[in-house]
């Protein structure tokens, strides 16, 4: 292999390596919200019916999550709290 293709190779090696890290780092907080879903929330014996289940994990999404939970990124501030400090901080509405 000449050393130009050896360099390509290790080019497209280390960009694809790259954007995993990326897509990872990305994807952090949707992976800690379904685990969180998964572990913490939905009942270990399930649902009775999809009905209960799309109404609790709603509940979970729109209130919790959104109103209660905190998040780093947002300097401990829930979502919808975070939102409503910087519109009141903008003027915007």
């Amino acid at each position: 292999m000449s050393s130009m293709a050896g360099l390509r190779a290790f080019c497209l090696t280390a960009t694809k390596e790259a954007n995993t890290v990326a897509e990872a780092s990305v994807n952090a907080p949707m992976e800690r919200l379904f685990r969180s879903l998964k572990t913490e929330w939905v009942p270990t014996v399930g649902y009775m019916s999809a009905s209960l289940a799309q109404q609790d994990i709603g509940r979970l999404l729109m209130q919790h999550y959104n109103w209660q939970w905190p998040h780093q990124f947002n300097g401990g501030l829930a979502p919808a709290v975070a939102e409503e400090k910087l519109n009141a901080v903008s003027g915007m509405s």
